[in-house]
């Protein structure tokens, strides 16, 4: 039986276990804002990128 996906914000994601987003999905608006130049913040889960 295959399990559900869900969200992961403990570890390493699995595409087949997690959900997952496309982190460059929003690269022409970040882009953007770079340029001009202009802040933006990027919120992610509190253990985002430890290992």
């Amino acid at each position: 039986m295959k399990s559900k996906r869900y969200f992961n914000t403990t570890g390493f994601c699995m595409p087949e276990r997690h959900y997952m987003i496309d982190p460059l999905r929003n690269q022409k608006i970040i882009f953007d804002l770079i340029e001009k130049p202009q802040y933006f913040t990027i919120h992610a889960p509190r253990q985002t990128g430890r290992f």
